[in-house]
């Protein structure tokens, strides 16, 4: 379970992220739709994981592998 600090630094990061990619994205991506669904960070708040979709069934995988 997640304390209040955690979901609050989560959902900063994901914002921080979301904003990053609308801006920078299209130099990492090209024209692909990537979202940020989640993060996930450790109860010592050292480490993070940044959950991204993409909407392209064809190149999910090669988007996201770059």
């Amino acid at each position: 379970m997640d304390s209040r600090r955690q979901k609050k630094i989560g959902q900063l990061i994901q914002d921080e992220m979301s904003t990053f990619l609308q801006k920078e994205g299209a130099n990492y991506y090209g024209n692909k739709f990537v979202t940020v669904t989640d993060v996930s960070i450790t109860s010592d708040l050292q480490n993070c994981k940044i959950h991204v979709s993409v909407f392209d069934k064809n190149e999910g995988e090669k988007v996201v592998d770059r």
